[in-house]
């Protein structure tokens, strides 16, 4: 074959008309005219409404230019979508997308931005939907579809999530607070209070509503001040719980309910200043010591600089500081949500209540504290040094590595303070401090927990080499850590209305690689060992480690500067072959588990661990390490795991998956420069585009686009904007025909109709798909049984005796077990000479068998988790039965 053949001009592989597919060109310029421009109706329409929003919010003629030409980009690509909704609705996104790229032209780095000189925006959010008459939740869709159809920059992509985010925690801590109130207070007709009462408790009771009004502004104000970038649900929760103890401390003790009413300080001269704080922090669940230190730190200080003369804070005056700040920073009013405004608040189905026989579900806060609080539980016997049985270890190792893991401990800790300050604020250095230091404690109590795995593993007490690697000790630190603001950050997925990814705040996953100095390869390994040595993690923990190792395969690992190039490189230098990666299922557990003295020692995977296939039985396998080895099984899973969902949403047929999967698993294996500075779905889109083209099953790739948007892990970064050379990036139609198709020619033509024979398929996960699946009888799955499941009987040719009579002695003795005398004692036998060959753990804790599973975390709905080597599938328990009002 001529090595200068152009796919695109071959008959069977046709290159892709640019014009054809608007949605996938590099530029709006290559995507207007394609649907015909709209008409003068419909134009003179748009232009009344400009008008209208130019007149009530005084936007400039310069902004609403912009408008008009974002406008007629939308058109082009969208008319049919546009036009079941009035056009304000898509004009007063399309303003406040173009005000804040004028506003933030360079993105938040902009030194503008960092030195607090950015110009005020020509309207607030909460403005514009007003104006609209639309609710928020209406003006999120809108963005999401103006998100969608136009390249947007990264500032204005960021600002989008982040003001969604922001709405989310904002109506669960609204909703929460409100609870809160009417549980703590007493409604008007209960206070005891009558006409012809004295009217100093009359004035009380009409300064009710004010003094609601006035915690609610007070932490709306406050928690702006103190949280200036992204903050968790629970720190906003916290400062939430610091504003209505100010508030309910200045109410008289008979407006509140018990037990609250008995720590009014003027009830009891012997309560201190915190009796009220603790109370409801007892009442929440929450973390007493936190919510103390953050009140005493900076919530407290910077109330009193509110504060009058008097020492008292003016509701007036503070919200009149809050309207100043909205005013620059553009958001949501919050204060409208003290007045249920109609464009705020999401449709209420409290008042609906539950169906007969269904669960009351958990709030997000109530989510959040429960997660918080298992890790609190999980940590209150340990220490945030090593135990008598890790110093142990220690000691037994011939290069004892105590003092330098204690002194690593301390210059990360430096190291996370600095980090996490520069982010949050100098005002948040306590609560750096408190995450570290649990962080610290689990640290200690996993390494020991991989000790003693190891020691029964290996039958040996010196693990010299692993305590004293430094990647290995980084890494598992750094794992702790993330885990600990996980916990705390990791809360926004909880709320049913929108699917948030994990952890969208500053300090997310990747941040504390950056931290730590770790490269992405490297901490990878430890994820797994992590989750089976503690077997008292969180399945939201779980999950959100299970996210993270995806996103380090998916496209983390490949970085240019990545470690793993560097093995690579080492294998092709020492003349070795591409591997071919055992992907069937069929490998040994033990050798392909991800021991850590395996993962980070990288001892060789030597003789035969591969393909039991026919075409794989002639094939000299390379003495690949036991890291890489289980790095590209994961890598090729994750993958074919995608490739079916999306096949499945395009109604592919499995034929065609099975090539699809062929060409993606050659350029995992055979081609991973592909890979280098891209991401894995990259390479699945283009691989499933190729085949289906030369089989003469063509997909456009706006078709296989639009599919992979319904996927819950799907990003537009993906196919907007993919590396081509150097420093030049363009759409994934682009790089499909300059860079994948030339690579991959060859190897993609071998598909084609005409060829005799065709390519070699290869063999897909087994594992991944179950011999039941598609069967037309229900499986069911028995929660907290291990390899257990149940389905209805097939006719079997064997016919089992009707009764006991029947059958013969020996056969009684075979199927009988609860007949005759001392079948008690029998079975008592039976399982003592079972749990006899049971190896008990030394430590005395149950040994962890979960294992991090790529296939749930893609599925954001998904509210399950798959145990280690199982098809046993766990509910989570998302939902708790009752009418506990503090849930």
């Amino acid at each position: 074959m001529d090595s200068n053949l152009n796919l695109s001009q071959h008959p069977e592989v046709k290159q892709e008309n640019l014009t054809a597919d608007p949605m996938l060109c590099a530029s709006r310029e290559q995507w207007s005219g394609s649907y015909g421009g709209q008409s003068t109706g419909c134009q003179s329409d748009i232009e009344i409404q400009l008008g209208k929003l130019r007149d009530s919010l005084q936007i400039p003629e310069r902004l609403l230019s912009v408008v008009r030409a974002y406008w007629n980009d939308l058109t082009a690509k969208n008319a049919d979508i546009l036009s079941r909704e009035p056009c304000v609705h898509w004009l007063v996104g399309l303003v406040y997308i173009v005000d804040l790229d004028h506003r933030l032209p360079y993105g938040s780095a902009d030194p503008q931005a960092q030195s607090g000189v950015v110009g005020r925006p020509v309207a607030t959010v909460t403005d514009l939907v007003e104006e609209a008459n639309i609710s928020i939740l209406e003006f999120f869709q809108s963005l999401g579809c103006i998100q969608d159809s136009l390249r947007l920059s990264n500032t204005v992509q960021a600002s989008i999530t982040d003001l969604k985010r922001k709405y989310l925690m904002m109506t669960a801590l609204f909703d929460k607070f409100e609870k809160l109130f009417d549980e703590i207070v007493k409604p008007e007709s209960e206070s005891g209070i009558e006409a012809g009462q004295c009217s100093n408790q009359l004035s009380q009771l009409t300064e009710l509503h004010e003094n609601k009004a006035l915690a609610w502004t007070l932490f709306v104000l406050t928690k702006g001040v103190l949280f200036s970038g992204s903050a968790s649900l629970i720190s906003l929760f916290q400062v939430l719980l610091c504003s209505l103890d100010y508030t309910l401390r200045t109410l008289p003790s008979f407006l509140l309910n018990p037990p609250f009413e008995t720590v009014r300080r003027d009830s009891s001269e012997n309560l201190d200043q915190y009796s009220m704080l603790r109370q409801l922090c007892d009442y929440c669940n929450a973390s007493f010591e936190e919510v103390k230190s953050l009140h005493m730190s900076c919530w407290e200080p910077l109330v009193l600089s509110f504060s009058s003369n008097l020492g008292m804070v003016e509701l007036p005056e503070l919200i009149q500081s809050y309207l100043n700040t909205l005013a620059k920073e553009g958001d949501i009013n919050e204060l409208k949500f003290l007045e249920h405004s109609q464009h705020l608040m999401p449709r209420d189905e409290r008042n609906a209540g539950p169906e007969v026989g269904m669960e009351v579900p958990m709030t997000p806060i109530r989510a959040a504290l429960n997660t918080i609080d298992q890790l609190r539980n999980l940590l209150f016997m340990s220490k945030d040094e090593p135990s008598g049985r890790l110093l142990q270890f220690f000691q037994n190792c011939s290069n004892n590595p105590e003092s330098a893991i204690q002194e690593r401990v301390v210059t990360y800790r430096e190291h996370f303070l600095s980090q996490y300050v520069a982010i949050a604020g100098k005002n948040q250095h306590n609560i750096a401090h408190q995450r570290y230091s649990m962080a610290v404690k689990l640290y200690y109590r996993v390494m020991e927990s991989i000790l003693i795995g190891e020691e029964e593993r290996l039958s040996q007490s010196d693990f010299s080499t692993l305590l004293n690697n430094q990647a290995f000790q980084k890494s598992l630190l750094a794992c702790s850590v993330e885990v600990v603001m996980a916990t705390y950050t990791d809360s926004g997925k909880h709320h049913h209305m929108v699917a948030m990814t994990p952890s969208e705040t500053d300090m997310s996953f990747p941040w504390i690689l950056k931290v730590f100095d770790l490269k992405p390869y490297n901490f990878y390994k430890v994820l797994e060992s992590f989750v089976k040595a503690e077997p008292k993690l969180t399945k939201d923990i779980i999950k959100h480690l299970q996210w993270v190792e995806n996103k380090v395969l998916e496209s983390a690992a490949w970085q240019g500067d990545s470690p793993l190039f560097t093995v690579l490189g080492t294998v092709c230098e020492e003349g070795l072959p591409r591997p071919i990666v055992p992907v069937t299922g069929q490998e040994d557990d033990a050798r392909c588990s991800a021991f850590p003295a395996d993962l980070f020692l990288s001892p060789s995977c030597g003789g035969r661990q591969g393909y039991n296939t026919p075409e794989a039985s002639n094939v000299t396998f390379p003495r690949w390490s036991h890291s890489l080895n289980l790095f590209f099984n994961k890598v090729c899973k994750l993958a074919y795991h995608r490739l079916q969902k999306l096949c499945s949403l395009l109604q592919i047929q499995k034929d065609l998956t099975h090539m699809s999967w062929t060409c993606l698993e050659h350029c995992i294996t055979k081609k991973p420069e592909l890979l280098k500075d891209r991401h894995l779905d990259q390479i699945l889109l283009c691989s499933l585009y190729a085949i289906c083209k030369v089989a003469d099953r063509e997909r456009k790739f706006k078709t296989i686009i639009n599919a992979y948007k319904d996927m819950p892990h799907a990003g537009q970064q993906v196919y907007r904007s993919i590396l081509i050379s150097g420093k030049q990036y363009d759409s994934i139609i682009v790089f499909y025909n300059q860079v994948f198709m030339q690579a991959t020619k060859n190897f993609i033509l071998q598909f084609s109709p005409s060829r005799c024979g065709g390519a070699v398929l290869s063999s897909v996960p087994k594992h991944m798909t179950s011999p039941l699946k598609g069967s037309p009888d229900k499986v069911y799955e028995v929660p907290g049984r291990r390899n257990f499941t149940i389905s209805p009987m097939k006719m079997s040719p064997f016919k089992a005796p009707l009764t006991p009579t029947q059958m013969t002695p020996r056969s009684v003795k075979l199927y009988s077990f609860g007949e005759g005398l001392g079948s008690a004692e029998k079975l008592r036998a039976i399982n003592e000479s079972i749990n006899a060959v049971k190896r008990p753990s030394p430590s005395g804790n149950p040994r962890s068998q979960k294992r991090l599973k790529f296939d749930q975390v893609d599925d954001a709905s998904s509210s399950e988790f798959v145990d280690y080597q199982t098809v046993v599938v766990y509910r989570t328990a998302s939902s708790v039965k009752g009418s506990d009002k503090r849930k």
